[in-house]
């Protein structure tokens, strides 16, 4: 489905906060839920921006599906681009770096040999990276006309931890995973708040 884990929002944006990126790549972006996001609170809460024209962190999309296209997308991102995430990263300049690289909801769309090859393409050009994916096994076919939405295979937290960084479970089913790691302010608040930390 073109939407992701109701349970990381509040996690996710709060790394967001923390990190200030300038520069963001949204892999799978379906809807543009974290493009509105980042612009709704990171824009408007930290730059005191609301307009496009004045915003300050240039933020790319790439979706596989055109058909998710909606007003959201132009108001949202810089650009959007219609491409495979593995095609993308391959024609990538081997010595770009992008401040955050966000993938919710979507390594699972790839075979597995192939989402972790995309982690290590993630590592490469992010300084900083969020991956979102359901715990274990979660079936679903295409949908929305789409056969990318299938889901190839399932993660579970240990997949990640060779990788380093910090990981959180959501309450609703899924973890996030940190790369470098996940920022001690919010870390120590979302403690406090009764997480779980693994």
């Amino acid at each position: 489905m073109p939407t992701s884990s109701i349970g990381a929002i509040d996690i996710i944006l709060r790394q967001i906060l923390d990190i200030r990126p300038k520069t963001v790549l949204d892999v799978g972006i379906g809807l543009g839920k974290y493009g509105f996001l980042i612009r709704n609170y990171y824009e408007d809460v930290i730059n005191n921006v609301y307009k496009k024209e004045d915003f300050k962190c240039d933020i790319t999309g790439i979706e596989i599906y055109d058909g998710y296209k909606n007003p959201v997308w132009e108001w949202a991102y810089n650009r959007v681009l219609i491409v495979n995430a593995i095609e993308y990263f391959d024609k990538l300049d081997s010595n770009y770096k992008y401040d955050l690289i966000l993938c919710c909801a979507v390594i699972e769309h790839f075979y597995k040999d192939d989402a972790l090859k995309l982690i290590k393409k993630f590592i490469q050009h992010g300084n900083n990276i969020i991956v979102e994916t359901t715990i274990g096994r979660f079936e679903q076919g295409s949908c929305y006309n789409n056969e990318n939405e299938k889901h190839l295979s399932f993660f579970y937290p240990e997949d990640f931890r060779k990788f380093g960084g910090d990981i959180e479970l959501t309450n609703d089913g899924s973890f996030v995973w940190f790369y470098p790691k996940l920022y001690n302010f919010w870390k120590i608040k979302f403690l406090e708040n009764g997480r779980k930390k693994i």
